[in-house]
């Protein structure tokens, strides 16, 4: 198995290079079920974003098609297709975008309750996503959001010292 990086697969899709979509088209057509292309999710979504875009400006049917097909081709292993079918699904069905009902549907295979977001649009399609009420909201940043001000501040080459990160939180 060999994977395929974000570029290669647009590069396959698009054949919007003349030097690079062809050595994609043969890399991916020398695959075999024994020796498929491995599509992460994390490909996969990068793909549908960009094909999004005004620069290739596919429709969002044309997007789904597009996962539809990678999902159906033998020499192509899917990270998670089951997720990635059942969220193509939600997506056809409701009109919602496929990165959000991919989201909602990772979240309710490992027990999420729901997804908590702000966009209204995947609110209204997908059951699993509800909006994130005031009263949910924290007045305090996270550790990640702590830890972007201590990099800004200029502490990243001590955040092993307890001490000094103590001390940049002051």
């Amino acid at each position: 198995m060999i994977g395929i990086d974000t570029n290669v697969l647009l590069r396959y899709l698009t054949n919007d290079d003349a030097a690079q979509s062809p050595r994609a088209r043969t890399l991916l057509a020398g695959r075999t079920t024994d020796d498929p292309a491995f599509i992460s999710i994390v490909t996969l979504v990068e793909v549908v974003w960009t094909l999004s875009t005004p620069r290739y400006g596919y429709a969002p049917a044309a997007i789904l098609d597009v996962v539809a097909a990678l999902a159906s081709v033998e020499t192509v292993c899917l990270q998670d297709s089951d997720a990635v079918l059942n969220a193509l699904a939600t997506s056809r069905l409701t009109g919602c975008d496929f990165p959000d009902a991919l989201t909602a549907e990772f979240g309710s295979q490992v027990g999420c309750d729901h997804t908590a977001t702000f966009d209204t649009r995947a609110i209204a399609a997908i059951p699993a996503m509800r909006a994130l009420e005031t009263s949910q909201q924290i007045s305090r940043p996270g550790p990640a959001l702590e830890y972007l001000e201590l990099l800004k501040a200029g502490v990243s080459r001590d955040l092993d010292d307890p001490d000094i990160v103590r001390q940049a939180q002051r």
